[in-house]
């Protein structure tokens, strides 16, 4: 569609239509089998919001979303396609190491290889958009998302993070959107701890944290998304002179703008909006253009742009960047691009995996260890010898059944081993939660440790 087009089909669009594009929905509401990743509020979204919403995530599949894409479409006045997004952080069907170990391997090509491997088998179930790369830089081991990002140096996440933008966004039918996120300052949080202030200078933050984003934005992302943390102690999702003072005027970012999960809401628990109608014009003053999953635009928008409160071209330039977004992916032309085009963990992205996870490796020390000797009895310790929950907690889509146990490798390989579960360093609760089964014995521990090993030719 020409451009000349979209400004056509915006002028036609109704307030609320509008308002919609700028609002992106759990599928929850379109399907109960979707992928959640959050909380969701106690408020309902209105109904003419779940009717208008622009974007869903957390759906997944092609037959399933051909389905709510096709009633969506057919009951929309403007016949406006969705765009499906979701966390493919590391691989799709087929998962690569994480991104902390990608970094590690020093290979922006094949990251960018593997970027666009996920894309392929993203694109193929329906996903259009994807939450990746992150490229907060991260120094500080507590905190919890370290494994999502490339690391401590800034410039290694820039050019990882540009890689992995490029593998993304192919120019045909196979791509999807990237989302460099989160900007900015997320990895710096204090203690560690998620959703806390980031206090640092400001020369630190431009140089060091924003460094990465200023070189990943030479791949023209389509999105970037706000961090939850406050910079100067005022948060991202409200910060004018962030949003638009610096990504959009000085970097010259043109894409879309969206809120990490509830963060626009979040701006009333931190203290810097009253209510949710005046964290919705902070952030809509801002630029902030989704909404993910707050209450904030769904709930506030179209009373605030009626009463003069919000600017209505706040509203159209917002409405128009997703349009835009949506336009590029070709979904105007065919909102079922891509739908079953590309097969899934096949040999070459097998191989593939197998490949960045060997240059992803580090050893740290050899005390004349390595390489195992054939001649000696090995002993695999711990709860995840005979697990296929190896994928790491973000790769929501991979298939642990065609995962290889670390038991059945050693089998078909027929090396001496022995697999024990060694002391049970996870809980009972937590076994169900990552779904590990542990070995049950009425043996002590220590009993059961000692009973495999057989003198010195055990390693």
């Amino acid at each position: 569609m020409e451009i000349h087009e979209l400004q056509q089909l915006l002028s036609e669009m109704s307030l609320q239509e509008k308002i919609g594009q700028m609002v992106q929905l759990t599928g929850v509401y379109f399907d109960k089998e979707a992928v959640l990743t959050g909380v969701v509020g106690e408020q309902l979204p209105p109904e003419w919001i779940i009717q208008y919403a622009g974007s869903v995530l957390g759906v997944i599949g092609k037959d399933k979303i051909y389905d709510i894409q096709s009633r969506y479409m057919e009951q929309h006045p403007h016949h406006i396609p969705l765009i499906f997004m979701a966390d493919v952080i590391h691989g799709c069907r087929t998962i690569y190491p994480i991104p902390l170990g990608q970094a590690c391997s020093f290979h922006p090509e094949l990251v960018s290889e593997a970027a666009s491997i996920a894309a392929s088998e993203a694109s193929s179930e329906g996903l259009r958009a994807t939450f990746s790369p992150m490229i907060d830089v991260s120094r500080d081991p507590r905190w919890g998302r370290m494994m999502e990002s490339f690391g401590e140096d800034p410039y290694v996440n820039g050019i990882m993070g540009k890689a992995m933008v490029d593998g993304y966004q192919q120019k045909d039918d196979a791509g999807i959107a990237a989302c460099l996120k989160h900007f900015a300052g997320y990895g710096a949080v204090n203690a560690g701890r998620e959703y806390n202030d980031v206090e640092i200078s400001q020369r630190t933050f431009l140089e060091q944290y924003v460094k990465p984003f200023r070189m990943a934005l030479k791949a023209k992302p389509a999105m970037v998304m706000t961090a939850f943390n406050a910079i100067d102690r005022k948060p991202i999702s409200g910060n004018k002179e962030l949003l638009k003072g610096l990504l959009r005027d000085k970097e010259g970012f043109e894409g879309t703008v969206i809120s990490d999960w509830g963060s626009i809401g979040q701006l009333e628990e931190q203290g810097v909006a009253a209510d949710m109608e005046e964290a919705a014009i902070q952030a809509s003053e801002a630029g902030v253009d989704i909404d993910m999953m707050s209450p904030a635009y769904m709930l506030c928008l179209e009373k605030l742009v009626e009463s003069g409160k919000i600017p209505k071209a706040f509203v159209d330039e917002s409405a128009f960047r997703v349009l835009m977004m949506k336009n590029q992916l070709g979904l105007f032309e065919n909102p079922f691009a891509g739908l079953g085009k590309s097969g899934k963990l096949t040999l070459h992205n097998r191989e593939k995996a197998y490949q960045l996870a060997g240059e992803s490796c580090v050893l740290l020390k050899n005390e004349k260890l390595l390489p195992l000797s054939r001649k000696k009895k090995v002993i695999w310790a711990g709860p995840y010898t005979a697990s296929r929950e190896l994928l790491s907690r973000w790769s929501i889509f991979g298939e642990h059944e065609a995962v290889e146990t670390i038991e059945d490798v050693l089998q078909k390989k027929q090396i001496e081993a022995e697999c024990i579960t060694g002391c049970n360093i996870l809980s009972d609760e937590e076994c169900k939660v990552w779904q590990v089964e542990q070995e049950l014995s009425d043996k002590p521990r220590d009993e059961q440790w000692l009973e495999t090993i057989t003198h010195e030719d055990t390693v």
